[in-house]
């Protein structure tokens, strides 16, 4: 190579040490902990804004400042899952900010969930990294949603979708559950009623 001195000594590369148990479980942790504050909203935060957005807003107060106080843990594990609770707080409050009350104009659906798009962006240079990619990541979700609803045409019913009446369940599906559920789907009286 040009500029590079010919060396005539050689290095031998120590193999690199296999990742210690504890290290492995840490990057376990950090995946089902973002797992499970993905999964949230979806079973937990959807329903509550539902029916009441102001208190699933206020809700964000709690979530921030737990999320501070881990932050301060001195087990790397709990800090860890503060800060990401910080970053999550920050998502949460963005969506009931738009279910909750914007909900029938898909088009404000990215500008409201990214109302923490520049402190995220700032918290990138500090202490809060993975609190701001955890929330960058879960806008960038939201926006891909978004842009395949938009390409596939499906945005344009969004408003008809989300003021349609909720559905009865049919009659034989509201039997309790021991008379109605079956492991084999050709035993339960709502397939045989299908069928039909």
């Amino acid at each position: 190579m040009l500029g590079v001195q010919p060396s005539l000594t050689t290095r031998t590369l120590t193999p690199a040490a296999p990742q210690s148990r504890a290290a492995e479980s840490k990057g376990w942790g950090l995946w089902l902990s973002g797992c499970l504050l993905v999964a949230l909203p979806v079973f937990l935060q959807a329903p509550w804004v539902r029916l009441a957005p102001f208190s699933a807003a206020l809700f964000t107060a709690p979530l921030l400042f737990l999320g501070i106080a881990l932050s301060q843990h001195p087990q790397q594990r709990w800090s860890t899952t503060g800060t990401l609770l910080v970053g999550f707080s920050g998502s949460w409050l963005g969506g009931c900010l738009f279910w909750g009350w914007c909900r029938l104009h898909p088009l404000w659906h990215l500008p409201i969930e990214a109302f923490a798009l520049p402190l995220a962006l700032g918290g990138l240079r500090t202490r809060w990294r993975l609190a701001a990619s955890f929330y960058l990541a879960s806008l960038v979700g939201t926006a891909a949603t978004d842009g395949v609803m938009a390409i596939t045409g499906v945005m344009r019913h969004w408003t008809e979708v989300l003021n349609a009446p909720s559905i009865k369940p049919r009659s034989c599906c509201s039997k309790p559950p021991s008379e109605s559920w079956s492991p084999f789907p050709s035993a339960s009286p709502c397939w045989r009623e299908r069928s039909s």
